[in-house]
């Protein structure tokens, strides 16, 4: 077994705890486990007017409009798009589908905050 002592060591203990400790503090302010929640409640609303939809079937114009406003109401309350992530996707797709000229641009800083805000 290898013992760590030292300058090295006590140098590479304050950056773990400093990783740590900056990886908590982000977690508490963008509250990682609220926005799963939500995002799983929008997934159950979403999944339950699909249901009813596909039960109703085609017939009933007056309850299909109904149904699509419940729809427009849960968008309503949804998170905002993260624009720049959907190119990201956009651009994955055009080059499996063998189309690199309908790839877009995204400069590195863009790309490595797509996840977090536009």
């Amino acid at each position: 077994m290898v013992q760590v002592t030292g300058a090295c060591g006590s140098f590479a203990s304050v950056t773990a705890g400093a990783v740590v400790s900056v990886t908590s503090l982000i977690g508490l302010v963008i509250g990682f486990s609220d926005l799963a929640r939500k995002h799983s409640d929008l997934a159950s609303q979403f999944k339950e007017v699909e249901a009813r939809t596909v039960a109703l079937g085609s017939g009933k114009r007056d309850e299909l409009t109904r149904l699509q406003a419940e729809l427009l109401e849960i968008e309503r309350t949804e998170p905002p798009t993260l624009r720049t992530l959907i190119r990201i996707i956009q651009n994955e797709m055009a080059f499996a589908a063998d189309q690199p000229d309908r790839a877009t641009h995204i400069n590195w800083f863009r790309r490595m905050f797509a996840h977090f805000w536009n």
